[in-house]
């Protein structure tokens, strides 16, 4: 993007820019050069011609920018096609001229960078911009891949299914309210149609061998429940316990999911509590993350 010409890009040690702007028209041959001569003067044949030569192009149009100081002085430029392989020098063109004028600065694109270690890097302060129909995909373009992530959910989102049950729910966890009753907490799932669920656990505590702390992941279609993966504390005092292996499934905008936990204090209503229920999941893209 070009700046307003009353504003110029502030660079240390660097001169504004200046010189002529031309157009050249290459020849219809594919491969062939360009050279483009300029010299000072063009009253007689001695003028003092140097030369640039362009490469071949299949543009239909060659700028070059030719630096020259900013001056009144008028520049003369020509070109033509050069002897090369298989081709003699051809005619030059008329002579055209011009004076050389301050150079519009452009704004430099930011671009991403590589560093020497392979990864791309943002300049500072820059921000990623990305069209809404697309998203940002794990892998490579050939070989697609999958990012793994956790969803914790923590003893604060657990409620009972009545209100007729009894608990007490303290900094850091949740118990019954009353002893040698079995309480059940539930928490919806949230994870992004297409997620992939590969694990569950829960983190627990258990007084004794006899108190009662396990976790279900459930997918459920109106009353229809399936369990997908169980977790059961067998030991004694905080674990966090992994569920049973699921079964391979992706989330469904068609089905609901949730974790019930079953809670029973045999001595006292501190001997079971929970903690919190973490669920693993993968993702192809970011748009399957949350």
């Amino acid at each position: 993007m070009p700046l307003p010409t009353s504003v110029r890009i502030g660079m240390p040690n660097r001169h504004t820019q200046s010189g002529i702007t031309l157009e050249v028209y290459p020849s219809t041959v594919a491969g062939l050069k360009v050279e483009l001569q300029q010299a000072t003067a063009n009253s007689t044949a001695s003028s003092l011609w140097t030369s640039v030569l362009l490469g071949p192009t299949s543009a239909g149009v060659l700028r070059h920018t030719a630096k020259i100081p900013d001056s009144t002085r008028t520049l003369y430029f020509r070109a033509r096609n050069p002897g090369q392989a298989g081709y003699s020098a051809g005619p030059f063109t008329p002579v055209v001229f011009a004076k050389p004028k301050v150079q519009q600065d452009m704004q430099p694109r930011i671009l991403p960078q590589i560093t020497y270690q392979g990864n791309v890097e943002i300049p500072s302060g820059s921000d990623v911009f990305l069209s809404s129909a697309k998203t940002v995909k794990v892998g490579t373009q050939p070989t697609t891949g999958t990012i793994t992530k956790y969803l914790l959910l923590p003893f604060s989102a657990f409620i009972p299914p009545t209100n007729a049950v009894s608990y007490t729910m303290i900094t850091g966890f949740v118990q019954p309210g009353t002893i040698n009753t079995a309480t059940s907490f539930y928490c919806s799932v949230s994870l992004p149609n297409g997620a992939k669920p590969t694990s569950f656990a829960i983190r627990v505590f258990r007084e004794n061998t006899t108190d009662v702390a396990k976790g279900n992941f459930y997918q459920t279609q109106g009353d229809i429940f399936a369990t997908k993966s169980t977790a059961t504390q067998a030991s004694t005092g905080w674990a966090t316990v992994g569920g049973s292996t699921f079964v391979s499934f992706s989330i469904s905008t068609a089905l609901s999911y949730l974790i019930g936990i079953s809670l029973n204090a045999k001595a006292a209503v501190a001997n079971a509590r929970l903690a919190y229920a973490r669920i693993k999941y993968v993702m192809p893209s970011y748009d399957r993350a949350i």
